[in-house]
């Protein structure tokens, strides 16, 4: 076989271009390294994204002139001539893209997951993780197309073009997507999007690759690879339905969510809102309750599609709830469902409704059909940490670090881990009086079930912010200033674990009656 003395040749020709692009990738991860575990400024986070880009950009290049060193298209190449047989030759380009491009970032992706106090295996498994991502969303497509150009010239005109191409289908698309809605980047089930075009890449790739050395039917790889640019953006185009229906089916634990109901309540009376609470225009909160939850849980209302049908059986409005997919402070401020002890849970759903069609229904009584798409969480990892100056590695949460920042008001929790927390809970105790701050909760729905890809660096930096201050001396915390030296922080993260959808009917409703109150008109309202 002639596979090792291809890659040798290619080896010795480009070492110090391999030496480069290795020096690239080793500074790109100390960057993120040290933005990552030690915090830093604004010009070092930017500074961090051009070196990403670089990084990409380098690689992409290195393969490129890599598969180029023995050019498919013409008939005046030496491997033709000799001759050499073409699956060793395709073999041996794959194996100098392994070794060459991807074996010194796993080394250091490894490296810095140890060095963070990770194990060997979880910190192998995202480092792997990492060259895989890129590995199929870089160089296999950047050489499928090198194979299909004799230099380097023609392949960045073809990829400019196929870029242009790529540009223009995103628009067609993208102005029918702003207008009939879908599965926004913010969403949890947004992973679909980019599996699907990655998959599609992967699939272009398998295909070509083997038509251009086998058979080197040039023309028809080129036909295939724009093909896939233009029908890459559909994938943008589907539905909610049959999106949430996949996810359902890859529910970790479907079983658990079974038993869980919603329902209308309106024994929880009106909201009252706190002093400085917003109310939103043309709202209503509608009073629920949430049944048959388990032990340390979290609901994330996914997406809620409202129907609201007149007593004549007219429909006067259907479409979306909006607000709901954005990161989530406070566990979801218009559905928030969160409890340690499971069964049931009294809350209210934000139903915001366009101007005309709020006036509209506001004080006549209407049908209301709610179809919610639900995301149940259940805790995955636990654990306390030294308020003051804090590091430990704790199980299924990462590495932890705590401070007090830099205006003495806050403790600063920061961990780094080796796969995205989607929601995490922190509170700030008195480990000896057990007196406790209010929790801070924060979630960014991120259901992927697969090995979770980063294009940056392999693991992933979260945290929160615990106030034991006020500034302004206007609110007084349990635990203040004068007990960090006892003070820990208890975290808790969960992870999703069932997908399920829920329909509620409201036979019959005023929104008028559901909308907010301040605590002025409602105190003035008891007084009489």
């Amino acid at each position: 076989m002639m596979v090792w003395h291809i890659f040798k040749k290619d080896l010795k020709l480009l070492w110090p271009l391999v030496a480069g692009v290795a020096a690239v990738q080793v500074m790109n991860s100390a960057i993120w390294f040290i933005l990552r575990t030690l915090g830093g400024s604004q010009m070092m986070a930017e500074m961090s994204a051009l070196c990403s880009i670089a990084m990409f950009l380098v690689m992409g290049v290195l393969v490129a002139i890599a598969v180029q060193q023995d050019a498919v298209p013409g008939d005046r190449q030496d491997w033709l001539v000799r001759p050499i047989p073409r699956h060793d030759l395709m073999f041996a380009k794959l194996l100098f893209i392994l070794v060459a491009v991807h074996g010194p970032l796993l080394l250091v992706d490894l490296a810095l997951g140890m060095v963070s106090g990770f194990p060997f295996w979880n910190a192998l498994s995202a480092a792997l993780s990492h060259g895989v991502s890129l590995l199929v969303e870089l160089s296999l497509p950047v050489a499928a197309i090198a194979s299909m150009t004799p230099t380097l010239v023609v392949l960045f005109g073809g990829l400019l073009t196929v870029g242009l191409l790529g540009f223009l289908a995103i628009l067609l698309v993208g102005s029918w997507y702003q207008n009939h809605g879908g599965i926004e980047q913010n969403m949890g089930i947004w992973w679909v999007i980019p599996t699907l075009w990655s998959g599609l890449a992967l699939l272009a790739v398998v295909v070509t690759l083997p038509l251009q050395y086998f058979r080197r039917a040039t023309i028809y790889s080129r036909s295939i690879v724009i093909g896939a640019v233009l029908v890459a953006p559909v994938a943008m185009l589907l539905p909610w339905t049959p999106a949430f229906s996949l996810q359902q089916r890859l529910s970790a634990d479907p079983v658990v969510a079974t038993g869980i109901g919603v329902a209308f309540n309106p024994a929880l009376g009106k909201l009252v809102l706190e002093p400085g609470g917003r109310n939103y225009a043309n709202s209503a909160w509608l009073p629920l309750q949430v049944s048959g939850l388990v032990p340390e849980s979290i609901v994330i209302n996914d997406r809620t599609y409202v129907r609201i049908i007149s007593s004549s059986g007219e429909i006067l409005y259907e479409g979306l709830t909006p607000g709901q997919t954005s990161a989530i402070s406070d566990i979801v401020d218009n559905f928030p469902v969160r409890t340690a002890a499971g069964g049931e849970v009294r809350t209210r759903q934000l139903i915001t409704l366009p101007g005309k069609i709020y006036d509209l229904v506001r004080n006549r009584p209407v049908r209301m059909e709610l179809d919610y798409s639900l995301t149940l969480f259940r805790i995955e990892g636990s654990g306390t940490i030294a308020a003051l100056n804090g590091n430990k590695r704790m199980p299924n949460i990462g590495q932890c670090k705590t401070r007090v920042d830099g205006d003495g008001d806050e403790v600063e929790t920061l961990c780094l881990g080796t796969g995205i927390t989607s929601c995490i809970s922190a509170v700030l105790e008195n480990s000896i009086s057990g007196k406790r701050n209010p929790p801070d909760n924060y979630c960014f729905p991120d259901y992927n079930p697969f090995a979770r890809p980063f294009m940056r660096f392999p693991m992933y930096r979260f945290g929160l912010n615990l106030s034991f201050r006020d500034p302004q001396g206007l609110a007084k915390y349990p635990v203040d200033s004068s007990q960090l030296a006892d003070a820990r922080v208890a975290l808790k993260t969960y992870k999703p674990v069932a997908h399920f959808t829920r329909h509620l009917t409201i036979p019959e409703i005023r929104l008028g009656d559901w909308e907010a109150e301040t605590s002025v008109a409602a105190n003035s309202a008891s007084s009489k």
